[in-house]
């Protein structure tokens, strides 16, 4: 599992290491995993020794063994059922401390390119997916074969009750991922698609007031959430569907397999402590379908968080790619062919734009509102890749720089200026204590 979804395309090295780097929680969880389901035995194997060994012979001082061994052997499983989902949830913490600073950064450098403001919350619907009971409910499905095994020891009627209703109860799982996936996957792009609007209007609540929008846009806010709102209570009312049914058929064959068991101790096959005995296996040995089908919906959506998360890094490459460390810039700038197109426009908003400033020289931008001076601007600055074309500063490419590392060589005032959450020194510093330069130096930056 672990292997199918370690990316491969160029740019998503950090996914992929972060989660290699996660591969010994996974490991030990397995392993942890393996113990708790043994010793889920314990209730099984006591109940038979009593009903037959202890009862018939009354015997207080073997029941009193057992019952020590019993509650010693029901610590250690609560011990390492308590341990594993604290494995996972060091491991979607450790996925938090190496990846959420790389999202961030890959989210900025889209630039020009619609930007993923969800790409967080995705990465958040990944970490709750690791460190919640889906994975456990996915280390413990494939001891199910093992509890089956047992079923059929006790007796062979027994064991074909448990395949049956276990089959019965896979089909149910299956029709239930693929009823609900397309459903699912239709629900989690409607809720970004509004989360994504709302985001949108709220950053431009300025000119949403001044235009008189705001009984429109908050109308047109409650409309996607209610398809938002009615695409996810669509996939929750097909799962429940077929969790209810899960549920009956697991009761029904739990009755059965007591009744089953009750037929076959009268007739003398089994003992009496295998009763309850069948029950309790089969119970278990359904119990992580069960379970799967409950945190399926957190699964898939943290599978495609993942996907969305891959597609992110594959598309923002070139942000950590080996540079050479380049001299001090001197100040030749050579602006050669840009051209840049917005999304959903027609006509590109700069076309062919080439000229060349030597060290020194100063050049002035004049046009009709709406001509390029800003989009002209945000390119040369750094801040916004042209479609086609180059910016060269002292002969390399902006591109061969670090996007920080450039802009320590460029002043730029935005069209609209505005200060960042902070004291008015670390706006003047750009914030830069908070990558480990010293105060001082940053208080001599911001005088």
């Amino acid at each position: 599992m672990l292997k199918h979804l370690l990316p491969s395309k160029p740019g998503t090295e950090p996914l992929a290491e972060a989660l290699k780097a996660c591969r010994s929680h996974f490991v030990w969880a397995a392993i942890f995993s393996a113990l708790v389901n043994l010793l889920y035995l314990t209730p099984t194997l006591y109940m038979m020794q009593v009903y037959d060994r202890v009862v018939p012979t009354s015997g207080l001082l073997t029941l009193g063994l057992l019952t020590v061994a019993a509650v010693l052997a029901l610590a250690a499983l609560a011990g390492l059922d308590w341990l594993r989902g604290r494995l996972m949830l060091r491991a979607g913490l450790r996925l938090d401390r190496m990846l959420s600073g790389k999202v961030l950064q890959r989210v900025m450098d889209l630039q020009a390119k619609a930007p993923t403001t969800q790409a967080l919350r995705e990465f958040d619907n990944v970490r709750t997916a690791i460190a919640g009971q889906g994975m456990l409910a996915l280390f413990d499905a494939p001891w199910t074969p093992i509890y089956l095994l047992c079923c059929f020891l006790l007796h062979p009627a027994i064991g074909v009750l448990t395949l049956v209703g276990g089959l019965i109860l896979f089909a149910l799982a299956w029709l239930n991922e693929r009823d609900t996936r397309p459903r699912l996957n239709k629900a989690i792009q409607t809720q970004n698609h509004a989360y994504a609007a709302q985001e949108t209007i709220a950053g431009q609540a300025e000119v949403v007031r001044a235009l008189g929008m705001r009984q429109s846009s908050i109308a047109r806010q409650i409309e996607q959430r209610r398809h938002a709102t009615a695409a996810q209570a669509d996939a929750q009312l097909a799962g429940g569907r077929y969790s209810g049914a899960i549920k009956f058929l697991r009761l029904v064959m739990q009755s059965a397999a007591l009744g089953l068991a009750a037929f076959l101790a009268v007739k003398g096959d089994i003992s009496a402590g295998a009763i309850i005995a069948s029950s309790v296996l089969l119970s278990r040995a359904v119990a992580p379908v069960e379970l799967l089908v409950g945190v399926w919906p957190s699964l898939v959506q943290g599978v495609s968080s993942w996907k969305t998360l891959t597609e992110l890094f594959a598309s923002t490459a070139s942000v950590e790619r080996e540079r050479t460390t380049l001299p001090a810039p001197k100040g030749r700038l050579q602006v050669e062919a840009i051209s840049v197109k917005f999304p959903m426009t027609e006509n590109p908003q700069l076309r062919g734009v080439s000229f060349s400033l030597k060290p020194g020289q100063t050049l002035g931008v004049v046009g009709a509102s709406g001509s390029g001076k800003t989009t002209l601007a945000r390119v040369i600055s750094g801040a916004l890749k042209p479609h086609s074309g180059a910016v060269r500063l002292d002969g390399a490419e902006f591109d061969a720089r670090e996007g920080d590392e450039l802009a320590r060589w460029i002043g730029y005032l935005p069209q609209t200026p505005s200060l960042f959450a902070g004291t008015i020194k670390d706006n003047i510093s750009r914030f830069s204590t908070a990558t480990g330069v010293d105060q001082e130096t940053a208080d001599g930056a911001a005088v």
